[in-house]
């Protein structure tokens, strides 16, 4: 019913292709001058994927030590076009997870498909991080846990020997059994 249309030669399909596809492009770098307008250093995002293409080519353990070194213990990244900050300050993080802990309820989702991992502390958000974190601050109190020290170096050393005996055996570690 409609032929492509065409002016002199020239394929409009083509061109309204190529507008959309700038107009993409242009959308999903809308914020990547987000963490320079407020001065934070931060790692220098790509068009649609931000900065996870480092976490796919390495362990994303060693890409986070890689950026700490590189850019100091606060800087932004963005996951797609979504600005984030890492914060690896210690005493920073004692701020906004105990002290200013109501002015930060709102966390990254993750889905991880685990009705576990659902709901740790670290992911959950709003109401039910609230619940959570009434429930299981009393346990962490300094004295506490200096009291339970003793039965973390004794669990961890347990574990260390368990891991020592199944590796020199080669059999596989079941870490969620």
């Amino acid at each position: 019913m409609f032929d492509i249309l065409s002016i002199d030669g020239y394929d409009m399909t083509q061109k309204k292709s190529e507008i959309l596809q700038n107009l993409r492009i242009l959308y999903s770098i809308r914020n990547f001058d987000y963490w320079e307008k407020l001065n934070v250093p931060y790692v220098k995002p790509y068009p649609f994927v931000g900065c996870v293409i480092e976490g796919m080519r390495k362990p994303l353990h060693e890409v986070l030590v890689q950026r700490y070194r590189k850019l100091g213990k606060i800087y932004g990244h963005f996951e797609g076009n979504r600005p984030l900050l890492s914060v690896a300050d210690t005493s920073l993080l004692r701020e906004i997870f105990v002290k200013d802990f109501h002015i930060f309820p709102e966390r990254r989702s993750m889905n991880t498909g685990d009705k576990i991992i659902a709901k740790m502390m670290s992911v959950v958000n709003g109401e039910d991080w609230k619940r959570i974190r009434t429930i299981v601050t009393p346990t962490f109190t300094t004295g506490k846990i200096r009291r339970m020290v003793g039965i973390f170096k004794e669990c961890s050393g347990t574990l260390v020997e368990n891991f020592k005996t199944i590796t020199e055996k080669g059999d596989p570690v079941e870490t969620k059994k």
